[in-house]
């Protein structure tokens, strides 16, 4: 089969895999040989995509997916347990707003993110928020960096940290609803300190992201102080 495998990827043609790729397994390829694999231009694959899909490294094997449904039970399915989900289009629902609402009746969120060098982290991610829906939305930024977020992003109040390097500070917390913490902080000592002082005074659900998770990495044991619900 491996011989087959390998005349089929030295041919240079459009390749269709029906459901997965020769050679691919549908979870875990970890330890596969990904060359001694099928290389599809396009997969057309049974009623939903197979878990291996979901990472960059498959796409050389995969091109393109294409899923097509064969009319499998819908209620069998609902009622399959499995360990992992996706997030489509229809599952993600934005709360209905009332005529008379105002800013306030929606959230109040806190975005940690940006260091010298790296502001466009944090114009991303309060930009990222507001379109999501916060009501109101207060950016965390080094010394000199309330200019750039003031400038793009006039709709954001801004905490300006006291080191123009490195997010150094919190404001208050009590008056957030939601934080997110992460993009383009970096990993100075004093950040981790911020990091580790959200994380004991904050206990609604965080979202957590790039160098937010690159810090917990190199402190494990605040794993356990993650709260619960949260997203990383």
């Amino acid at each position: 089969e491996s011989a087959i495998i390998d005349y089929v990827n030295s041919l240079n043609k459009e390749v269709v895999s029906i459901d997965i790729p020769s050679g691919l397994f549908c979870d875990d390829n970890s330890s596969n040989n990904l060359n001694r694999c099928v290389k599809a231009s396009r997969t057309f694959t049974i009623q939903y995509p197979k878990l291996c899909f979901m990472f960059p490294e498959i796409q050389q094997n995969v091109g393109n997916v294409h899923i097509i449904s064969i009319g499998l039970d819908e209620s069998i399915i609902e009622s399959t347990h499995v360990a992992n989900y996706y997030v489509e289009k229809g599952i993600v629902h934005f709360k209905k707003r009332d005529r008379f609402a105002y800013k306030n009746n929606y959230g109040h969120t806190l975005v940690i993110a940006g260091s010298k060098g790296k502001i466009g982290a944090n114009i991303l991610a309060t930009n990222a928020v507001l379109r999501m829906g916060a009501g109101l939305v207060t950016s965390c930024v080094p010394r000199g960096g309330a200019c750039v977020i003031h400038t793009t992003i006039p709709e954001a109040m801004v905490h300006e940290c006291s080191n123009e390097m490195f997010l150094n500070e919190l404001p208050l917390l009590d008056t957030f609803s939601t934080i997110c913490v992460g993009p383009g902080i970096g990993k100075h000592e004093e950040t981790c300190k911020l990091i580790e002082l959200l994380l004991a005074e904050w206990r609604k659900p965080l979202i957590m992201d790039a160098d937010a998770l690159n810090i917990l990495a190199e402190h494990e044991h605040w794993l356990y102080k993650i709260p619960s619900r949260s997203i990383i």
